[in-house]
């Protein structure tokens, strides 16, 4: 077989390979599949699909339950009854038979349990709640994926800024040795650029190793392999464009809708519920139950099958009638009424914490936008003054270190309206959180 014909087919299939693992995401793709594919959340639906069989297990106590049996005796040694005989003679007479098999079924049915009620209705509240953590967790990784995804674009963003940057200075270095080496200018001006340039070529070096660890990051949160590729489709701008509205913070904030409040609202109801249910152990329990089954006795093993089987019924109701348990019980109920009255304590803190918590976030977006557009403005600023500094410095008419301070008060400009797209980016998404926005 053609070996150059080998050698393609491998690198075919290693490219085809790599594009495949390739992750392409916008930021919207990487929230729904952290959302479906993030180990919190893949546990959370596991906790709904746990409650569900939780109610069905608490359901069926309340259903007929069906019990069979079958037995088979060997009596090694049958007891004796010493009983006279016709002559009077007091004699051991066996008392069974050597073997004895039965056969039955029994059917029970709760007809009345107060206990029951209440737990059925719990368990209820149980799954209620599982399903408001899945809804919390839901709102969790929407931010935590963002601040990942958004951590990756910053550091992107800073690396692409210093190699420019370095770029520049390269070119600004390259000159002005060339100056020098015609006698025309300063070698404490090539150190200075010089300088500046290993600076830079540090702050570059660093932020690579963070933009790696980043993206390692940001699978982790998505709940994959660490070492999968994943490019960005989004920049800061594309999202502020697209997804961006700054009436939220004019939005009115209805405490009862946010998902925290609904989950200790639910932690409310099941503390009634156990009050409810050792209130209920005071009632009495009434149920049912019927058996038939069928007998054989006989001398030997094998004359167990053979010959007519007995038959016996039965069926009977039974009510357990709580009497007296030395105010054991009257004890247990005011526990619960104290667990019920703290629930409602810390939904009544939780309900103004909440209220405080979106007033913040609101004040935070709304510096968030305030910040942006001041340090827009000032980039812009930055620019122009970079750009006459240089043409001043290439005219001999400043210093490199003059330069290098009006570069470096770029650098921060540059970064810091960076960091104002991330700071407005995840804000707003921490604002709709408090505002229980998806």
């Amino acid at each position: 077989m053609n070996y150059r014909l080998i050698i393609i087919l491998l690198l075919s299939v290693k490219v085809g390979w790599s594009q495949q693992a390739e992750n392409r995401m916008s930021l919207k793709q990487a929230i729904d599949y952290g959302i479906s594919n993030s180990y919190a959340m893949r546990n959370a639906s596991d906790d709904i699909r746990k409650a569900r069989h939780k109610v069905w297990e608490t359901t069926s106590i309340g259903l007929p339950q069906i019990n069979g049996n079958i037995g088979l005796t060997n009596n090694l040694k049958l007891a004796t009854i010493t009983m006279p005989d016709e002559d009077d003679v007091l004699r051991d007479i066996p008392f069974g038979s050597k073997f004895s098999s039965s056969a039955g079924i029994g059917i029970s049915q709760l007809l009345f349990d107060g206990t029951y009620l209440v737990g059925l209705r719990a368990s209820k509240t149980y799954l209620n709640i599982s399903k408001k953590a899945s809804e919390k967790t839901e709102f969790a990784i929407k931010e935590a994926v963002t601040q990942a995804y958004l951590t990756v674009l910053l550091t992107k963003e800073i690396v692409t800024i210093y190699s420019d940057n370095i770029t520049e200075i390269e070119r600004n270095l390259s000159e002005m040795e060339e100056i020098v080496a015609n006698g025309m200018g300063e070698q404490q001006d090539v150190d200075q650029l010089k300088l500046s340039l290993n600076s830079l070529k540090n702050e570059l070096d660093k932020n690579n190793r963070l933009e790696l660890i980043s993206v390692k990051m940001l699978n982790f949160v998505l709940g994959d392999d660490i070492t999968n590729k994943i490019v960005l489709t989004d920049t800061f701008e594309t999202i502020i464009n697209s997804d961006f509205d700054d009436t939220l913070a004019f939005k009115e904030f209805n405490v009862k809708n946010h998902i925290d409040y609904q989950i200790s609202d639910v932690n409310v109801e099941a503390k009634d519920l156990l009050v409810k249910a050792e209130q209920s152990k005071y009632l009495p329990s009434l149920s049912a139950s019927a058996n038939f089954s069928k007998y054989k006795n006989a001398k030997s093993f094998s004359d167990i099958t053979g010959g007519s089987w007995g038959n016996s019924s039965s069926v009977s109701f039974k009510m357990n009638i709580p009497i007296f348990t030395s105010f054991g019980r009257k004890s247990i109920i005011k526990q619960e009424k104290l667990n019920l009255i703290k629930a409602r304590r810390d939904r009544d803190q939780l309900e103004r914490q909440l209220e405080l918590n979106q007033e913040t976030a609101k004040s935070d977006f709304v510096f968030a936008i305030s910040n942006y557009n001041n340090l827009k403005e000032g980039l812009k600023l930055a620019e122009r003054i970079e750009e006459r500094e240089v043409l001043k410095f290439t005219e001999g008419l400043s210093s490199s270190f003059e330069l290098t301070n009006i570069r470096n008060q770029l650098y921060s400009s540059q970064i810091n309206y960076i960091q104002s797209l991330y700071s407005l980016i995840d804000n707003k998404t921490k604002l709709e959180s408090t505002l229980n926005i998806k």
